[in-house]
């Protein structure tokens, strides 16, 4: 789910169990991206945005037994709200995150 301009999407998201793909949110273009609801993650999840723009996600992220990456951030990506990770990978450094303090283990 890539935003494709200045929005902010306030619903919950659910990334589904089940498929063999990356599921990818963020922004796809040069604009502020803003998601406020809660992702709950059933299958790991890529971030991603387009230089010169920003995505934030702002509510929870729940998926203690899931993994987070970053990748593909050419601009900023912002994860203010708690976050609840196994791991979490930034341009291809993993490591294991205690989400609730928003430090590494």
């Amino acid at each position: 789910m890539l935003i494709g301009g200045a929005i902010t999407l306030a619903r919950n998201v659910t990334v589904q169990a089940g498929n063999t793909g990356t599921a990818t949110m963020g922004g796809n273009t040069a604009n502020a991206s803003t998601f406020t609801g809660i992702v709950t993650l059933n299958h790991g999840l890529a971030i991603s945005q387009v230089a010169s723009g920003s995505t934030e996600l702002s509510g929870a992220i729940n998926g203690h037994t899931r993994s987070l990456t970053l990748q593909n951030v050419a601009g900023t990506a912002i994860l203010s709200g708690p976050v609840d990770v196994d791991t979490l990978s930034v341009d291809g450094t993993t490591t294991t995150w205690h989400s609730r303090a928003m430090a590494p283990r």
